[in-house]
């Protein structure tokens, strides 16, 4: 028991990923009574984005399944409307999006890196539409034996035929609704799944 709890502290005192946002204790003890927190952030590069956290009661296979099940993707992130699996891996995935992103229609090829696999996945732009895409899903122990942490980190800049502050808007509106989406799916399939 102590080492899930000493891994917990630790991943909460060490910034995530090289962004300029770090969870504030506030934030912990939203998350760890189940409440969803999103928040703006900056990559290291200064380019704004976001971070939400959520917890999920599920182990880390069941969680990473549906960050890397391309066949059931969709029916998870309702925004993307279709994908193709150019290339895929043990180190991760070259992916095709057709997205929904509220103000227009979206497509773009996403390298989504298997950096610690049950634990980190990062992904970034190869080519398509926006100017820049990057992110990560981590997924962190907590004190409870079969919770994780799940934290979302995007950051888009859109180039010149949208405003970027506007699609930074709309992603802040649906960040709630897909964190439930992942929860209710992960936690529905371990149902199905005992």
């Amino acid at each position: 028991m102590r080492f899930p709890v000493l891994f917990f502290i630790i991943a909460l005192i060490i910034p995530i990923n090289s962004y300029s946002y770090t969870l504030t204790e506030e934030d912990k003890s939203q998350v760890l009574t189940g409440n969803i927190v999103i928040k703006e952030a900056k990559n290291k590069d200064g380019i704004p984005g976001l971070i939400a956290a959520f917890s999920i009661n599920s182990n880390l296979k069941d969680i990473w399944t549906v960050f890397v099940d391309y066949e059931n993707f969709t029916q998870v992130f309702s925004d993307v409307k279709r994908l193709k699996v150019l290339k895929q891996d043990e180190e991760g995935a070259v992916i095709e999006f057709w997205v929904d992103a509220g103000l227009s229609d979206l497509n773009y090829v996403l390298y989504r890196k298997y950096d610690i696999p049950f634990r980190k996945l990062t992904w970034v732009r190869k080519s398509g539409d926006l100017q820049l895409i990057e992110g990560a899903w981590e997924i962190f122990d907590l004190p409870s034996e079969n919770k994780k942490m799940v934290v979302y980190s995007s950051f888009v800049e859109v180039g010149s035929f949208l405003p970027t502050k506007l699609v930074r808007w709309v992603a802040m509106k649906k960040a709630k609704k897909m964190c439930i989406r992942i929860r209710d799916w992960v936690e529905s399939t371990k149902k199905h799944n005992k």
